[in-house]
């Protein structure tokens, strides 16, 4: 009997492939060699030919470190999901927010008061200043 020495991926050849892909073209278009992309996220020249070459993909944060380099989505860098752009505008925004249900929409409406509500705390004189 041979046991089988298969390892389990959560990314697919596809999405690997993919990945590659963006990469490839994302330094391409910003001119960089291997060894200047390997520069500027911290790894070696092989390591950055290797995710081009769908050998292997990156750790999380060297994915999240890319795609900030790049200015992209993260999202989209990894899987191709959502926009390229990272930046968003307020009209595109809108119209997402316009997509969401009740439930959804309560969910953001909850972020965005934390949001405000943390920016009052950071904003608000402090007792400790010796203000009176």
């Amino acid at each position: 009997m041979s046991e089988s020495t298969e390892q389990f991926s959560l990314e697919d050849d596809h999405t690997m492939t993919l990945f590659s892909t963006r990469l490839k073209q994302l330094r391409s278009d910003s001119g960089l060699s291997l060894r200047g992309l390997a520069k500027e996220v911290g790894v070696t020249a092989n390591a950055v030919l290797r995710w081009e070459k769908a050998e292997v993909t990156p750790t999380r944060g060297k994915m999240i470190e890319l795609a900030r380099f790049f200015q992209v989505e993260p999202g989209w860098l990894a899987w191709g999901l959502g926009n390229k752009d990272s930046s968003i505008g307020l009209e595109a925004l809108i119209a997402k927010i316009s997509r969401l249900n009740d439930a959804e929409m309560s969910a953001i409406s909850a972020v965005v008061d934390s949001f405000e509500e943390a920016r009052s705390q950071i904003l608000a004189p402090s007792s400790a200043d010796g203000i009176e």
